[in-house]
Order: C-alpha cells, then structure tokens, then sequence
C-alpha cells in the first residue's frame, strides 16, 4: 500500500505540490497534469529523493523518510524522465554498479528482451535518450521491486521495445500488491491496464484523487 498524506513543497518559493493525499493498495496510480505542475517532483518526494515540506508518504505504513526507511527503499524502483549518469559511464559499468548496490545477478533477460547487448561497451555521451532510459529502465525493475516510479517510461523508445516494456510491466503488476507509479502524457496504453488492474489518477491541477 502506497499512502500520501497532505503531501506539500515548495520550490523557489513556488507552490508546486499542496497537501496531495491518495492510498492506493495495489494496481496503477497514474499522476497527470499540465507541464509545469509538479509531477516529477512528486515522484522524487515518493522515491525518497526530496523530502516534502509537510506530510506523509508511507508504503504498507512506513514513511520514507523515518528511521525505517531502508526497508522500503529496497522495495522500490525508480526510473526518471532524465538520465543523471556520467556520461563517461559505458553501459556494462553500469549495471555492474547498479547490480552491486542492489545485490543483483547481471540482468542478461531484460538486457536481451530491450536489445542493450551492442550498447554494453558505449559510453552514456555516445547513447540516444532512447537507449539511456532502456538501461535506467532496467535498473528500475531489477529484482521485481514492489513498487516502480516511472516517469515517463516510454518517451525516446522504440515501438518494438516499447511493446516489450508494456509486457514486462503488465507482468511485474500481476504479482500480489504491486504498484506501479506512472508519470506519463501518452495515455494510449494505458487504457489496456484499466479494464485489468485497479487503477487510480491524481490530477495536480486539483490535487485529488479521481
């Protein structure tokens, strides 16, 4: 269970998120807005990045950011709209970084299922946005975390990965209390989750739950 709790920040004296509160047990919450509204933002304050200015963001009752917070972290995966990696970095470094932060086996499935493999010895400066997001994609969703942040997960990929991608995700939302966060202006496939998970909006232009 994910719960945000009057969640508010400010940012350059900016009110960017106001008193957000939602509960979402299991299935998809989908943040929706207009550009500028804060959605990114909001997903950073749930992945323990940026901490609110005031309120709650607790999974199955922890807060992120209380003494206990490790036990969630290692329960989430979170994938940007940006890509904040040294663009030195070659794909292979990596995911063995990634891996040993996370105390992961090498991801050889996904690597293939997205087509990274000719990419492993390229350097980040070298890569399209597209294959970027591929590797922080696959960081996100090593060790089948029960909870994926993802903002905008399907921008600058291909058509063929991106089909790929929706299965992958559509897997990882059928296991038992799985929830997928998601920051996205495509809305198309979307629709294909609604008939089959529990699926909830927040909507910052409002603040609320639909």
């Amino acid at each position: 269970m994910i719960q945000l709790k009057n969640v508010s920040k400010k940012l350059s004296g900016k009110q960017i998120a106001h008193a957000v509160s939602c509960e979402v047990k299991r299935g998809i919450l989908h943040i929706s807005g207009e550009n500028g509204s804060g959605k990114s933002t909001l997903l950073n304050m749930m992945a323990g990045l940026l901490k609110p200015d005031d309120g709650q963001i607790l999974y199955s009752g922890i807060d992120i950011y209380g003494q206990q917070d490790t036990l969630i972290k290692n329960n989430v995966g979170y994938c940007p709209s940006s890509v904040p990696v040294y663009d030195f970095l070659i794909g292979a470094d990596f995911f063995k970084f990634i891996c040993k932060v996370k105390n992961s086996p090498w991801p050889s499935e996904l690597i293939d299922l997205l087509k990274l493999s000719p990419h492993l010895e390229t350097n980040f400066a070298s890569m399209s946005y597209g294959t970027k997001k591929k590797f922080l994609i696959i960081a996100a969703l090593l060790d089948y975390p029960r909870y994926h942040l993802l903002d905008e997960p399907m921008n600058g990929i291909d058509q063929k990965s991106a089909q790929e991608l929706f299965k992958l995700m559509t897997h990882y939302l059928e296991i038992e209390d799985s929830i997928c966060v998601l920051v996205t202006h495509d809305e198309s496939w979307l629709h294909d989750w609604q008939g089959q998970f529990n699926y909830q909006n927040i909507n910052l232009s409002c603040s609320n739950c639909d």
